[in-house]
């Protein structure tokens, strides 16, 4: 069965060149989420509370710098509360995974093509999608007019009672339930 609307179909759609620009860009979203080097740049503030006051505290066991907060008294590391901060997996099965995904690749071939599970391949590709929608910008209609889009409302409902809306006839008449005479004395 052909895939007309699907990813498989907006993948199909982008030229040769494109795809190399967006292959680029995703192999530099987790590079970028994921600091190359073994010292992290400190953070201007605590990810949680915004804090500007944080003191260094120990190294977490793979040698990253721990930071404390003197507003909350939590401790972090500069890769918290990013989107690939909580990863144990390399750049490099990252980078695969980008190539398979922007390949066209099902959640199952990337999978195989990266050595993890189905769940793991499912959580990747939710994850490189939302750092892709970071680094997307703020959609606006005009100058100073955000727009929202949300959901389409259609009116095909068949769930629920339908015989006391008069404005939304059921296609089809209630199968009932239950015997149809009076009920036993």
């Amino acid at each position: 069965m052909e895939d007309r609307f699907g990813y498989g179909a907006i993948v199909g759609a982008i030229r040769p060149e494109e795809r190399e620009e967006m292959l680029g860009l995703l192999l530099e979203a987790p590079a970028g989420e994921m600091p190359a080097g073994a010292e992290e740049e400190p953070p201007e503030a605590c990810p949680r509370c915004g804090c500007p006051r944080t003191v260094r505290r120990g190294r977490d066991a793979d040698r990253a710098q721990r930071r404390l907060c003197r507003g909350c008294g939590r401790s972090f590391r500069a890769s918290t509360g990013r989107v690939l901060g909580a990863t144990k997996l390399p750049a490099a099965t990252w980078a695969r995974y980008a190539e398979a995904m922007l390949a066209g690749a099902t959640l199952r071939d990337a999978a195989a093509a990266c050595g993890v599970s189905l769940k793991t391949s499912f959580s990747m590709r939710h994850r490189l999608c939302e750092v892709m929608a970071s680094m997307l910008p703020a959609f606006e209609a005009g100058p100073g007019c955000p727009v929202e889009a949300d959901e389409t409302l259609v009116p095909d409902s068949l769930s629920g009672n339908h015989s006391r809306s008069a404005g939304f006839p059921c296609p089809a008449p209630h199968a009932g339930a239950g015997a149809t005479g009076p009920l036993p004395a």
